[in-house]
């Protein structure tokens, strides 16, 4: 997903749950804003993915998709190419 899109969805979802547990969380485990998170999205494309990729291209080389968008990963999903 786009850095943008990322951040914006994580920082919706912060303040939508705000001191409160989300569904997705262990019970008693509050939503707080979390700067660190932030700075982990914005660097991931400069500092993380590459590493990821090329772990990745070493164990599956013929095997890795990427899906660039909602719209692509709903098609992966439904099984359309």
């Amino acid at each position: 997903q786009p850095r943008w899109l990322s951040l914006w969805r994580v920082t919706w979802r912060m303040l939508r749950h705000l001191g409160r547990s989300r569904p997705d969380l262990n019970s008693g485990c509050r939503e707080k804003l979390d700067s660190e998170l932030h700075v982990y999205i914005w660097g991931f494309d400069k500092l993380r993915r590459p590493r990821i990729e090329a772990a990745l291209a070493e164990l599956a080389p013929r095997r890795l998709i990427r899906l660039d968008g909602d719209r692509a990963i709903a098609a992966f999903l439904a099984g359309q190419p």
